[in-house]
């Protein structure tokens, strides 16, 4: 079987669909054993099945396995964009939190120590808060991915850009990026989680790297 069976077995068992509030899935490929994560078509897919009959939420309840390099840490970064951008989820789970170094694939902290997958996981964790509301957000360069989020109860406004080109992108300054107090963190291989400072209404996104834009 597959997601969608099991979703309208549930949806068409009187009994069960009364509990069935939330589509809770594992980021991992079809095998469901390797990592890599549905794809954004997949994610949508997904999205579109679990509101059949009635509207709910999406989460990601489980990953692990990226591996212990910056490859690894771009993968997990995307996987996360996919599910937040094409499958709406609201939750994202990593497996393990810490781990020794003989399985840190599995955690995002070995022995104790910041990984690059702990740094990416924090662009997003860090920033994006409880009553954030994703808003819609279209880029003009094909390799330049983003979300935007907008957050009432604490007022402000959290843009993130992941630039999977090998060359760096040059930004400019919008309209919906005005704020009193308005920052920016990058993570790219060589330095993690830096300030990275406007320069005359433009911020340079290094190549490889991600970066969380926060609007007070």
């Amino acid at each position: 079987g597959s997601i969608d069976d099991y979703i309208l077995a549930v949806v068409n068992d009187p009994e069960a669909v009364k509990y069935f509030d939330i589509l809770a899935i594992h980021n991992y490929d079809a095998d469901g054993i390797k990592v890599g994560g549905p794809g954004a078509e997949e994610w949508a897919n997904m999205f579109e099945w679990a509101q059949e009959g009635n509207p709910r939420k999406t989460w990601m309840s489980e990953t692990s396995g990226h591996s212990n390099d910056w490859p690894g840490a771009m993968t997990l970064a995307g996987n996360i964009y996919n599910a937040l951008a094409s499958g709406n989820a609201s939750a994202w789970v990593f497996w393990s939190f810490n781990v020794t170094a003989d399985s840190a694939e599995y955690g995002l902290l070995v022995n104790g120590e910041e990984t690059s997958r702990y740094n990416v996981s924090k662009q997003y964790y860090k920033y994006i808060r409880p009553d954030a509301v994703r808003v819609a957000i279209k880029s003009d360069a094909a390799d330049i991915l983003p979300l935007a989020f907008i957050n009432s109860t604490e007022n402000t406004k959290t843009l993130i850009l992941i630039n999977r080109g090998e060359v760096p992108y040059r930004m400019q300054v919008s309209d919906w990026m005005v704020g009193d107090d308005v920052q920016a963190f990058t993570t790219t291989a060589a330095v993690w989680h830096h300030e990275n400072k406007f320069m005359k209404k433009l911020l340079v996104l290094p190549a490889d790297s991600i970066t969380t834009i926060v609007i007070k």
